[in-house]
């Protein structure tokens, strides 16, 4: 591949500044955001209530506390997009240290919430995941160790980043947290194949990763029973009471157009409605035209983001990029998946959608940084590289 490298070009703007950002951001991925912010607000009124009635509190005690965790995750997505390209990747470094080493502390001090997994780091008054925020800031730092590879011609930033992303998959396994696991490890993949990496190698990569599959169902109970579990369940022979089965009565009781808002019935046998489920709650209220609505916004996030970055001159911003947006795709796409139950549970939420302060801030985040290396200047291109 070869070496762009470029100088730091300030820009006197003619207009102001939020004016330029608003014309060098790809505004119509952010409208696209919103409405996906709006459409977890709407859900997360009706989704959150069987859990505030469980837990014996006011019913929209958790609602509440969603539209808090929207704006906190949108503050943090326009702050980071306002940024310069240098500042944000400043930020991808600073994330990646700080939840490392949380990660690594998590066994320790963590907490499971009876949930079989130790995942969380309770602060009392709010938890949080350091998984949701490893998957964007080991992207983008990794994309910034591959460009120190072209740059310097030496293979040192792709062993290193290869090396960080088996770290942080080998403690998330031992949480255990497959899915994340399997996310962090696709999205390295994902950037070593954008920066060329020979389809011989990538074959071996893919060979690799089908063996860990493999050990995983034989010496892990927790992956084993939920591989037997969507097994049973896709032949029918799983208990009525299981999350997916409900999920998947909850899509055929929907129909087309729904039961109207808050008229779900299932969202109170759905003990993750609110999270891992809420594309289910959606498809009973609003039907599969909703449903529909939001996987294509979801596309349609991806498509601009993958022209814009056809359309950048620099390595860090094509690796970064193409690591953060397939990331989110793909986790959107997994969640939606397990509902319709074609994939096993994997644990993940509905980016932009589901409740939970740590995805929500990890998801602004992520497409902050997004947002900030897509800017575009008036002439078509790109001009504030990396040096």
């Amino acid at each position: 591949m070869t070496t762009i490298t470029h100088t730091w070009e300030e820009r006197t703007p003619p207009n102001s500044f939020l004016s330029d950002w608003w014309h060098e951001v790809d505004r119509y991925s952010i409208i696209a955001v919103v409405f996906l912010f709006c459409i977890g607000i709407v859900l997360s009124f009706s989704a959150t209530i069987p859990l505030a009635e469980k837990n014996d509190l006011s019913p929209f005690y958790y609602f509440a506390r969603h539209i808090v965790f929207a704006l906190i995750g949108m503050t943090a997505l326009l702050s980071i997009s306002f940024l310069k390209p240098k500042q944000a990747l400043r930020i991808g470094c600073w994330v990646f240290c700080i939840s490392f080493i949380l990660l690594v502390l998590l066994p320790f001090i963590g907490t499971g919430y009876d949930k079989g997994s130790i995942r969380w780091l309770s602060l009392g008054f709010a938890s949080i995941q350091p998984s949701e925020f490893i998957k964007p800031a080991l992207i983008v730092f990794s994309a910034w160790l591959f460009r120190f590879t072209f740059e310097n011609k030496t293979n040192f930033g792709i062993y290193l980043s290869l090396a960080l992303t088996i770290v942080c998959c080998s403690i998330l396994v031992l949480q255990p947290d497959f899915g994340q696991a399997g996310l962090v490890f696709i999205g390295w993949c994902v950037i070593y194949f954008t920066a060329g990496a020979p389809i011989s190698l990538l074959a071996v990569i893919g060979t690799f990763f089908l063996v860990a599959v493999y050990l995983a169902y034989t010496f892990s109970f927790h992956f084993a029973s939920r591989i037997n579990a969507f097994i049973d369940t896709l032949f029918g022979t799983t208990s009525s009471y299981d999350q997916v089965s409900i999920s998947t009565e909850a899509f055929r009781n929907g129909k087309w157009w729904g039961e109207g808002p808050n008229e779900g019935l299932y969202k109170w046998r759905l003990p993750d409605g609110h999270t891992d489920f809420i594309i289910a709650i959606a498809a009973e209220e609003f039907g599969f035209f909703f449903v529909a609505i939001i996987i294509l916004l979801y596309i349609f996030i991806g498509y601009r983001t993958i022209l814009r970055l056809f359309k950048s001159q620099d390595n860090f911003i094509c690796l970064a990029g193409a690591g953060l947006i397939i990331n989110f795709i793909l986790q959107a796409f997994i969640n939606l998946a397990v509902a319709a139950k074609l994939f096993p549970p994997t644990g993940m939420t509905l980016p932009l959608i589901s409740y939970g302060g740590s995805s929500m801030l990890a998801i602004g985040i992520t497409l902050g940084l997004l947002f900030c290396f897509t800017r575009i200047q008036a002439d078509g291109e790109r001009k504030i590289y990396f040096h």
